[in-house]
């Protein structure tokens, strides 16, 4: 990796700080053997990433691999569509996949996208709706993605939720608050409301009601994301916005969950599904 020039105008402690954090990035790279060539105008980027995120300086010296593969990408100078996130988890997790596989491959999609993220916003790469639009596409993907996977889980175990017709019954998501409003950013709680269509029965050999399985499938969700021992913190979902709050059904019928803001949801719940 080339040096990194320019840093005199920097205070002493400054200095100090930035030449710790790229010996140790340097020496990190050359034991991971790897090869990194920055273009000249990522080299000041760089030492202002370094200096100002200490989050980035330390996941960069643990996992050089992932500083190589963001400039061999080039994905620090790549604006991401709405589908951007959604495409690249599909190419990397498969139904084959065991859960803790899926767990540890959307942790690391995380860390090298929030990085990315963090990196374009620092470096003034992209305006804050930018960032923010980001931050939440992110989510929507990764919960998505875990949800699709444990949907699938519950179906092998009960069948698939049907209603009183036989149509196939999916779980319904909906993102509050700042994910609701696309506002999201690297330290917000996700406020999630989930709901199912139409009352029924799984067409399995273990039969259970429509509402068991959901609710099944919603505690799998939330067990999930639970906080665990990690290099990096998954989401913090918070469930409280939901009909009745804690002491509401984890998941209501769109039936129930119609009646209860027609006849009792208050003026701030409203509010607050319009931002969904």
């Amino acid at each position: 990796m080339n040096n990194i020039k320019n840093i005199d105008t920097l205070d002493n402690t400054l200095v100090k700080i930035l030449k710790i954090r790229l010996d140790s990035l340097q020496q990190s790279i050359e034991k991971a053997k790897l090869e990194i060539n920055l273009k000249p105008d990522l080299h000041h980027d760089l030492s202002n990433v370094l200096l100002f995120s200490e989050f980035i300086a330390s996941s960069f010296i643990k996992k050089p691999q992932i500083f190589h593969d963001l400039i061999k990408s080039n994905d620090l100078c790549k604006s991401y569509s709405q589908h951007t996130y959604i495409t690249r988890l599909e190419k990397s997790v498969s139904k084959e996949m065991d859960l803790n596989k899926i767990k540890t491959t959307l942790l690391q999609i995380k860390l090298y996208e929030i990085i990315r993220i963090a990196w374009r916003d620092l470096t003034k790469k992209a305006k804050l709706e930018e960032t923010l639009e980001d931050i939440s596409n992110l989510a929507d993907a990764i919960l998505d993605t875990a949800m699709t996977f444990l949907y699938d889980e519950n179906c092998r175990r009960y069948g698939i939720p049907v209603d009183h017709e036989g149509n196939f019954q999916r779980i319904v998501v909906l993102g509050m608050g700042k994910l609701g409003a696309r506002e999201l950013n690297f330290s917000s709680d996700i406020d999630l409301i989930f709901i199912y269509p139409e009352d029924g029965y799984t067409n399995g050999e273990n039969i259970i009601s429509n509402g068991e399985f959901f609710t099944k499938l919603c505690r799998m969700f939330l067990k999930f994301f639970s906080s665990i021992a990690q290099e990096i913190n998954f989401y913090r979902i918070d469930t409280r916005l939901r009909p009745y709050g804690d002491g509401g059904p984890l998941v209501m019928s769109s039936a129930g969950f119609e009646e209860y803001y027609q006849a009792q949801g208050r003026e701030w719940e409203r509010y607050a599904m319009i931002k969904a």
